[in-house]
C-alpha cells in the first residue's frame, strides 16, 4: 500500500485534502521527468535496423511514462516536495488571514 493511502486512515479532512496534494504534486513531477526522459532519449542516434517508428514511440513512451512515475514516487528531483510546501504555505496563510477576519 501507497504511504500516501496508510497516513490517509484516520486523517482529518485537511489532511487528506494534503495527502492528496502531494500526490497531484508526485504526479505534476512524473509529468515533469518524462518529458526530461523522452527529450533526452531525442538526442541518442538511431539505428534504422529493426526500426519499426510507431509501435517502438508507442512503447517507449510507456515505459518513460512508468520510469517517471515510480521516480516521482521515490522521492523524484525534489519538484513535488518543492511545490508542496509552497502550496502548504499558501493554505495555511489563506487559514490564518480567515481566522483574522471572524
Amino acid at each position: 500500500m501507497h504511504k500516501c493511502c496508510i497516513q490517509a486512515a484516520g486523517c482529518k479532512t485537511q489532511d487528506k485534502y494534503i495527502i492528496r496534494l502531494r500526490e497531484a504534486c508526485q504526479e505534476f513531477e512524473a509529468i515533469f521527468i518524462s518529458y526530461l526522459i523522452k527529450e533526452m532519449h531525442k538526442s541518442i542516434p538511431k539505428a534504422d535496423l529493426f526500426h519499426v517508428k510507431n509501435i517502438e514511440g508507442f512503447y517507449n513512451s510507456l515505459l518513460y511514462e512508468q520510469m517517471a512515475r515510480e521516480v516521482a514516487q521515490g522521492g523524484g528531483i525534489g519538484l513535488a516536495n518543492l511545490l508542496l510546501n509552497k502550496f502548504k504555505m499558501n493554505i495555511l496563510e489563506k487559514r490564518d488571514d480567515s481566522k483574522g477576519k471572524d
